[in-house]
């Protein structure tokens, strides 16, 4: 008489704890992916970005106070454009308006994004051009003409 041979349970159990560990380690791995790509998503959201608020700043000759200011929205709006928005909040990405008179003309702006593989995408622009790399804090800004402070305390930014 023959014997049937057949796994034994022992070997069942090995071959699944062995596919379910590759499969954990296939998800992961997926998932840093998916995090991956939508950081850089972020980065080329934010250089489009950048390079609309320059096309306002050569326009009105100052950056806006925020990605919300009726200026720059209504100049997108005349333009038939409108920005990016973060991959997955879908909120507008962080910006920030320096060197800003009493009438919301910013001189200067950051722009960032948190990235989901750690740190920030920051984009600094000064004056028209040049990317700002060494921020520094800036403690007093105010209006020559009517003494107003606007913005004030402890803000980073780039070095006028």
């Amino acid at each position: 008489m023959k014997q049937k041979r057949a796994f034994t349970m022992v070997e069942i159990l090995v071959v699944a704890a062995i596919i379910g560990l590759m499969a954990s380690i296939t998800v992961v791995m997926i998932s840093q992916s998916r995090a991956k790509g939508r950081d850089a998503k972020r980065v080329a959201d934010l250089n489009l970005i950048a390079e609309k608020i320059n096309d306002f700043y050569l326009e009105k000759r100052f950056y806006p106070a925020s990605l919300a200011d009726e200026n720059f929205v209504a100049w997108l709006q005349s333009k038939n454009t409108t920005l990016p928005k973060d991959p997955t909040t879908s909120n507008n990405y962080n910006y920030q308006g320096f060197f800003c008179l009493i009438d919301d003309e910013c001189q200067q702006y950051r722009l960032w994004a948190n990235l989901e593989t750690g740190g920030q995408a920051n984009v600094w622009e000064k004056d028209g051009g040049g990317t700002c790399t060494q921020p520094v804090p800036v403690y007093e800004i105010q209006n020559s003409v009517s003494g107003a402070v606007k913005d004030i305390n402890n803000l980073n930014m780039c070095p006028r």
